[in-house]
């Protein structure tokens, strides 16, 4: 089961102990699906953990966006199995 954050302070948190945990990775999106109400963000995250270690896996991030445009609801999905190490 994953964390769930809230609120502005839960998104920095998050996004501060993602990096951390993950070191000098980026994520590629490759199919982006959009409306007027919502999101979806379909991506490849690789680099190098904080170890050196090679990282990559593959994930979806689904957004809801409120009347104003701002983000309602954000979640991300990944299969932490998927989280694999590239060979040196």
């Amino acid at each position: 089961a994953g964390k769930e954050e809230a609120g502005r302070d839960g998104t920095t948190h998050f996004w501060t102990q993602y990096k951390r945990a993950l070191g000098n990775c980026f994520s590629t999106f490759h199919h982006i699906t959009v409306d007027e109400n919502a999101s979806g963000l379909f991506w490849t995250t690789e680099g190098e953990g904080p170890d050196g270690t090679g990282v990559k896996y593959d994930g979806v991030s689904l957004l809801e966006w409120n009347e104003n445009g701002d983000i309602a609801f954000f979640r991300g999905y990944y299969d932490t199995r998927d989280l694999t190490v590239k060979a040196a």
